[in-house]
């Protein structure tokens, strides 16, 4: 996994969901729960923005084929199997 900070992308290359979960928590200052026993496994391959946190799970919804939920309440974002 890579930060081009420059051009505010994430480089992922068969990145866990789960270690992209504990980059998002870090950059972001947000609690991710990962839901389902494979989810944490999933690999992602990809180049996902990382200027904004909304654009940032679309993009990884539709690449990695996860439901994303947001709880502002609770300041933490939930990723779960998609279809689950």
């Amino acid at each position: 996994m890579l930060l081009a900070w420059k051009e505010q992308k994430l480089v992922l290359d068969h990145t866990t969901i789960s270690q992209l979960a504990t980059m998002i928590s870090d950059l972001y200052g947000t609690r991710v729960r990962l839901e389902g026993d494979s989810t944490p496994y999933k690999t992602v391959t990809a180049v996902l923005p990382n200027n904004n946190l909304n654009i940032l799970m679309k993009s990884l919804e539709a690449t990695a084929d996860v439901d994303i939920a947001r709880d502002s309440l609770n300041n933490e974002i939930v990723i779960r199997e998609h279809g689950q």
